[in-house]
């Protein structure tokens, strides 16, 4: 069963109860999706004329949205694909709204799209695959990776040094993989795929968060 909860920033996280976690920082959803995502992963790479994007965890489609009114905002071109496992039913996304009337909007366009089609708006290339990241084949690589799976005690499968190998090979040089996730367990195995790791001020609610750089 999937439950909508409203975190202390008033914008809306799902619950699942199949794995016992909330999408998203009960201490603001938005907020933990700006700091960690946006902020820390999407405008490292502000730079590049086009910033490739890997989004593990589609969820609720808050991250893709924040980086369509990212590049709107700041005539950026990206690339953005996101791979979800479990997708929400649209019942829930009909009555998953913000106080923000344009994000209402622009979240419900990008949920509406269909699984696995291109899409383009201005500034923004958008796919959605509906998939197991264990079973994914993708011939392209990325600037950036978005890591939002459930945690590892949920999934722990997705936080292994052998999934942490292929996201490395997903990379381009000088490539990040950024998450909310900064248990020391995680961080080994990202060393140990290769990666360069950092910590990082998590967003409100939490000490820490992560980034990791492929340097080759």
């Amino acid at each position: 069963m999937i439950t909508i909860v409203q975190t202390k920033d008033n914008s809306p996280t799902l619950y699942s109860e199949q794995f016992d976690q909330t999408y998203h920082s009960i201490y603001g959803a938005i907020q933990e999706s700006e700091h960690v995502f946006i902020a820390n992963g999407l405008d490292i790479k502000k730079d590049l004329n086009t910033i490739s994007i890997f989004e593990m965890g589609y969820g609720t489609g808050i991250n893709a949205m924040l980086s369509m009114q990212y590049s709107q905002k700041y005539s950026k071109d990206l690339v953005y694909v996101s791979i979800e496992k479990f997708p929400v039913d649209s019942s829930i996304y009909s009555v998953f709204t913000f106080e923000n009337h344009q994000m209402n909007s622009d979240l419900k366009m990008l949920n509406d799209m269909p699984w696995t089609e291109k899409n383009i708006f201005p500034h923004f290339q958008f796919t959605k695959l509906k998939g197991d990241l264990c079973d994914l084949i993708l011939n392209q690589t990325f600037d950036v990776i978005f890591y939002d799976a459930f945690s590892p005690n949920a999934q722990p499968e997705l936080w292994s040094i052998d999934i942490f190998q292929r996201m490395y090979r997903l990379l381009n040089t000088n490539g990040i993989l950024v998450t909310y996730c900064a248990k020391g367990v995680i961080k080994r195995n990202l060393r140990d795929a290769g990666f360069q790791v950092d910590s990082k001020p998590g967003p409100p609610g939490k000490r820490e968060m992560t980034v990791a750089t492929k340097i080759d």
